[in-house]
């Protein structure tokens, strides 16, 4: 029986918060966004829920497509150092 798939970590789920925002903001559905950064809808969905990180072209086609900064995208998805 497989196991249940682990939760996303805060920084991917706050990334796909972000990419939401930035792809309704232009009124675009996953399946266009997909077409625009050449992926599969189900990949940008993915992107969406948190379950991973884009490849850095990837990340790179996502800016272009958004015509936005790089904060835009990666607001609150820093992580905190640990303090020793």
């Amino acid at each position: 029986m497989p196991s249940k798939k682990p939760p996303p970590c805060p920084q991917r789920r706050r990334f796909g918060k972000n990419l939401v925002q930035l792809r309704e903001a232009l009124d675009l559905t996953q399946e266009t966004l997909a077409e625009m950064i050449d992926v599969d809808r189900r990949y940008v969905q993915g992107l969406e829920y948190g379950d991973y990180w884009p490849s850095l072209p990837v990340l790179a086609r996502l800016k272009e497509a958004f015509d936005c900064n790089w904060d835009d995208l990666l607001e609150g998805c820093e992580t905190k150092k640990s303090k020793r």
